[in-house]
C-alpha cells in the first residue's frame, strides 16, 4: 500500500539527527522543550507551522522555544529540531520498519528500548502521537497502536537513544569515527549522566577543583582564576555544572517571589547571589532568602512555571545569557569556607574579605626614675610614676613595611579545572 497524508521528510544529511517533541500547552507556559544546534527548528502548533520572531523566539543555547503569545489549553504544540553530530553519534539513532499483516496491533521492535529513549511512529507516513496513537511496552519493545490497523499498513519507528550525541560546536570535532576516542592534547571522551559526551582531559580531578602551579601558564585542562566572564556553557559544560548551585522552582509571572521545590541549604543561598531559570530574567539576584523554601528576587518572573529549573551562580553571571564566570584569585590568599564552625562566620560562600588588624596591645618600657607623665598607647592610656627614657614611635626599628598586612609569601598561578 502506498504512503497516505503527509510524506516523510527527506532523509537528513549524515551528520544531522531529528529531534522532535510533542507537548499539550496548559494555557499559561509559553516555553516548550526542544533541542536544536543554531537556529535549526520547526515549530507547529495544531499542525500550523509558526514563524520564527512572529510567533516564536528561540533560545540562544538551543534547550527550548518561547512563544510570543501563551498558546491556549491543549494545544498541540511539536518542536522538529535538528542537532549536528560526529560520527559516533550515528549508533545512538535507530531505525525500523515494518508492514502489518492485519492480525496485530502492534509491532515488536528488534533494538532493545528504555524508558529515556525517545520515539517518532509514522503510519503510512503520517506521524503519530504518543499516548495518543500508541502506547509503549518496554518489557516486549513493543509499539502497541490504539486505533485500528490493517494489513499492509506501513510502520516505521525511530529510535533515538541518549548513548553518545554531542554537538559539533561545543567540541570542535570534525571526525571520530576511529574506535580509539582518544582526542588530541591526551583528551578522552567523557559521557555524562545526561548522555551528552565532550572530550576532557584524562584523570580523576573533577571539574571546578581549584590548584596551585608553579608555572606562569595554566596547564591542559584548566583555566587561570582571572575573574573571565566569557566562558560558554557549552564550551566548558563540566565546569558550568560544577560551578552552578541546582534545583527547582515554582515561578510565577507578575511576581518577584519564588517557592522552592527541591532542597538547596541556606548555607549556600544568600541575598545577592545570581540566579538563571526561563521566565526570570538575565541579571537578576536573589534579594532575600525568605526561608528554605521562598526567596525574594531583584526581578519579576516573566512567565509562569511550577517546576522550572534554576542555577544559583556564586561566582556571578557571565557576558550574555550564553556564557558564565569564574572566581578572581590573583594576588589573593584563600581562606577555608566555615561551615557553621564559628571561627570565621557570618561569611557567605566566596564573599571576599579585607585585611583587617585584630585587637592587640602595646608594652612601654622604662629605664630610670626622673619625670613623671602620661603615656598614651595603642589601646588606652595609663599614668606612669617617674621615669627617664623611653621611645613612643610605631615604626619598627628593624623590619619590614609596607601598605598591607601579610606573611611572608610566594607567589604561583591559581588555575580552575574544566
Amino acid at each position: 500500500m502506498p504512503f497516505i497524508g503527509a510524506q516523510q521528510p527527506p532523509a537528513l544529511g549524515p551528520e544531522k539527527i531529528a529531534d522532535r517533541k510533542t507537548h499539550t500547552a496548559d494555557g499559561i507556559n509559553k516555553s516548550f522543550d526542544a533541542r536544536y544546534d543554531q537556529d535549526n527548528v520547526m515549530v507547529f502548533k495544531n499542525g500550523l507551522k509558526q514563524v520564527e520572531t512572529v510567533d516564536y523566539n528561540l533560545d540562544p543555547n538551543g534547550f527550548y522555544i518561547t512563544f510570543v503569545n501563551t498558546p491556549t489549553a491543549n494545544d498541540v504544540i511539536e518542536c522538529v529540531g535538528s542537532i549536528e553530530i560526529t560520527d559516533i553519534a550515528r549508533n545512538s539513532y535507530k531505525k525500523e520498519s515494518f508492514v502489518l499483516d492485519g492480525t496485530l496491533d502492534y509491532v515488536e521492535l528488534v533494538s532493545s528500548i528504555s524508558t529515556e529513549d525517545r520515539f517518532n511512529v509514522f503510519y503510512n507516513g503520517v506521524r503519530l502521537v504518543r499516548d495518543v496513537d500508541y502506547e509503549i511496552n518496554f518489557l516486549f519493545s513493543r509499539i502497541i497502536f490504539k486505533g485500528d490497523v490493517s494489513e499492509d499498513d506501513r510502520i516505521e519507528v525511530e529510535i533515538i537513544q541518549p548513548g553518545y550525541r554531542v554537538h559539533r560546536d561545543a567540541t570542535k570535532l570534525t571526525e571520530l569515527a576511529d574506535v580509539n576516542p582518544t582526542h588530541d592534547g591526551g583528551e578522552v571522551l567523557h559521557i555524562d549522566s545526561t548522555g551528552q559526551c565532550y572530550f576532557v582531559h584524562a584523570g580523576t580531578t573533577p571539574a571546578g577543583q581549584i590548584g596551585s602551579f608553579a608555572m606562569p601558564n595554566a596547564p591542559g585542562g584548566w583555566l587561570v582564576c582571572d575573574g573571565s566572564d566569557n566562558l560558554k556553557m557549552t564550551d566548558f559544560p563540566m565546569l558550568y555544572d560544577a560551578l552552578c548551585i541546582r534545583g527547582t522552582a515554582n515561578v510565577v509571572s507578575g511576581s518577584n517571589i519564588i517557592t522552592i521545590n527541591s532542597f538547596i541549604s541556606t548555607l549556600q543561598v544568600y541575598g545577592g547571589i545570581s540566579i538563571r531559570g526561563i521566565g526570570i530574567p538575565e541579571g537578576t539576584t536573589v534579594s532575600t532568602v525568605n526561608s528554605p523554601t521562598e526567596y525574594t528576587l531583584s526581578a519579576e518572573a516573566t512567565e509562569s512555571n511550577p517546576d522550572v529549573e534554576i542555577n544559583l551562580l556564586p561566582w556571578g553571571f557571565g557576558s550574555d545569557t550564553t556564557t558564565f564566570r569564574i572566581p578572581d584569585f590573583r594576588g589573593e590568599f584563600l581562606r577555608g569556607w566555615d561551615v557553621n564552625r564559628g571561627v570565621d562566620g557570618s561569611r557567605r560562600f566566596g564573599s571576599f574579605q579585607d585585611h583587617a588588624v585584630g585587637p592587640h596591645t602595646h608594652r612601654a618600657y622604662t629605664t630610670s626614675s626622673s619625670l613623671d607623665n602620661n603615656y598614651n598607647y595603642w589601646g588606652g592610656s595609663r599614668r606612669f610614676g617617674s621615669f627617664g627614657h623611653h621611645y613612643n614611635s610605631t615604626d619598627p626599628e628593624n623590619g619590614n613595611t609596607a601598605s598591607e598586612n601579610r606573611p611572608r609569601n610566594i607567589s604561583v598561578l591559581y588555575c580552575i579545572k574544566y
